[in-house]
């Protein structure tokens, strides 16, 4: 696991249609960019507030915290830095308000091992996201090559870290109900938030009620490798009581780090 600082900009695009032939995806990935700065702080928290207990005394597994949340601050960076961009072109994340009290609540109601399960089903289905990206190219039709590259880095880092969550909630002794109630109360989130966003970004842009984005949400639902294949299938895999990380995806994720190292500085 490395840091590493992109040499790729992403609000240099001209287009927030930069899923040129689909409307509904570019406006997903829009929604899902959104969320990232906000998620991927809870996640870093999420991991502080178990370390800050001292919980955890593995010097291995502390450092790759480090990395982790070094990783993920970075990536909220690069999101920062598109939302903004999208912000300029009129859509704004409308859901953030929500996010924030959502977070409040559960900061009341769940301990830390509670939201340590959260972060970690979240991070699987991210993770199971990233692979499929990578594996069938879900952006590699985008002319943009900064929002390409976005993309894809992200989705690298992502694999390259799975299985942090998955080690750290193992030496706390999370246990399996407390895992299943997190994917239940992410997988929930994760629908009810990128279908709202979605919706909300698709009027803004003055696409919800075309034939053109009906047929490309039910394509890319529902398609050959559609999303919703994936996140059903990834989903009911993590029920299972030997679930583990992906083990096969770290490979294509080293393959394309290696192949675009000109994209960005190692830091450490």
């Amino acid at each position: 696991m490395q840091i590493r600082k992109p040499n790729f900009s992403p609000n240099h695009s001209t287009k927030a249609q930069w899923f040129e032939a689909n409307p509904f995806k570019t406006q997903l990935f829009n929604a899902i960019s959104m969320s990232f700065p906000f998620g991927e702080g809870y996640f870093i928290k999420s991991f502080k507030q178990i370390q800050n207990a001292g919980l955890i005394q593995d010097v291995e597994l502390l450092k790759k915290i480090t990395l982790f949340s070094a990783q993920e601050a970075m990536h909220s960076s690069i999101h920062l830095e598109f939302n903004r961009y999208l912000a300029s072109q009129g859509l704004n994340f409308s859901l953030a308000n929500w996010f924030e009290r959502r977070r409040q609540f559960c900061d009341i109601i769940f301990d830390i091992k509670t939201q340590l399960s959260v972060t970690m089903a979240y991070e699987h289905l991210t993770a199971a996201l990233a692979y499929a990206n990578l594996k069938h190219g879900w952006v590699n039709d985008v002319q943009d090559i900064n929002i390409r590259n976005m993309w894809n880095w992200h989705s690298a880092e992502e694999i390259e870290h799975s299985s942090v969550a998955h080690e750290l909630y193992e030496a706390v002794n999370g246990g399996y109900c407390r895992r299943i109630f997190g994917m239940l109360y992410a997988l929930s989130s994760f629908l009810f938030d990128y279908s709202i966003q979605t919706t909300i970004n698709l009027w803004k842009t003055g696409d919800l009620f075309k034939l053109k984005t009906l047929k490309g949400c039910a394509s890319f639902l529902f398609g050959k490798n559609g999303l919703a294949w994936i996140i059903g299938h990834t989903s009911i895999a993590y029920l299972l009581p030997n679930w583990k990380p992906l083990n096969n995806a770290d490979q294509l994720a080293q393959d394309w780090l290696r192949q675009h190292s000109d994209q960005f500085k190692v830091i450490k």
